[in-house]
């Protein structure tokens, strides 16, 4: 994996937690 994929991937979960 990617160190930006895995960065988006960090993003995209910590968006969906904090909705």
């Amino acid at each position: 994996m990617i160190d930006t994929e895995l960065v988006n991937w960090k993003d995209f979960i910590e968006a969906m937690l904090r909705k």
